[in-house]
């Protein structure tokens, strides 16, 4: 399972693009592109990354054939998602 975000800021801060991918889930990438609008538009907080992995493990399907294997797997779209926004976003930061 993979996460992956980009992420671009506008000159005061504010994420002016966003793409958030879910790789190994589905035999091709899928694009949240619910999370992502969760983002665009907004000054980025951890409380808004926070906001943006819910609904990427609320909108993700994922094939599991156990129920506690898609729990799981829930789960960790949710802190991959929270934790590479947050990772994109300070290195958005960097390049200014």
């Amino acid at each position: 399972m993979a996460v992956a975000v980009s992420i671009t800021l506008d000159a005061g801060d504010t994420c002016k693009e966003a793409r958030v991918v879910l790789g190994n889930a589905a035999p091709t990438s899928i694009r949240a592109k619910k999370a992502e609008s969760v983002l665009v538009g907004k000054k980025l907080t951890d409380a808004l990354f926070e906001k943006a992995a819910k609904r990427h493990q609320r909108n993700v399907s994922l094939s599991a054939i156990f129920t506690h294997l898609k729990n799981t797997r829930r789960h960790l779209v949710g802190v991959l998602t929270k934790r590479m926004a947050k990772a994109a976003f300070e290195q958005a930061k960097k390049i200014g």
